[in-house]
């Protein structure tokens, strides 16, 4: 019997979600593109953890911390105000800094990346909690 790693079947999932979102076209750019981030990290982490490709392993932490910044932009974009590449540009400094820790300073991973994580997600729960016409907003309003 074959049996598939988590990560991959979540990889191919998303993978799934990713091409039909594509295919119906009137969708989010930027959300077709959280959906290819992460299902490019479940796919890096699949081949690195289960398939012992260690040769990625310097990729899996770039590749994590591009979900944070995709998964603030599209909430941003899909609920408070329209993509602006001149504002929302600094968003792609954070892979660039991870990429810089994982080949000068890889013991510094286990400080940034949770942080990275933690600083999006904090972000995007005081957004919620401090914008006040968002709970009117109907799921089918928008994209």
């Amino acid at each position: 019997m074959l049996t598939l790693p988590i990560p991959l079947f979540v990889a191919l999932i998303l993978g799934f979600l990713a091409v039909r979102h594509a295919v119906l076209g009137d969708r989010s750019l930027l959300f077709l593109s959280l959906l290819v981030a992460c299902t490019v990290q479940a796919f890096v982490i699949s081949l690195t953890q289960h398939y012992g490709i260690s040769q990625l392993s310097l990729l899996q932490p770039i590749t994590a911390v591009v979900a944070p910044p995709l998964a603030w932009l599209t909430f941003q974009s899909a609920a408070l105000r329209r993509f602006d590449l001149r504002r929302d540009a600094i968003h792609a400094l954070v892979p660039v800094f991870t990429a810089f820790c994982a080949f000068f300073a890889p013991i510094t991973l286990d400080t940034v990346l949770p942080v990275i994580f933690a600083c999006y997600g904090v972000a995007i729960l005081l957004r919620l909690r401090t914008e006040t016409t968002l709970p009117f907003a109907r799921l089918d309003a928008g994209p």
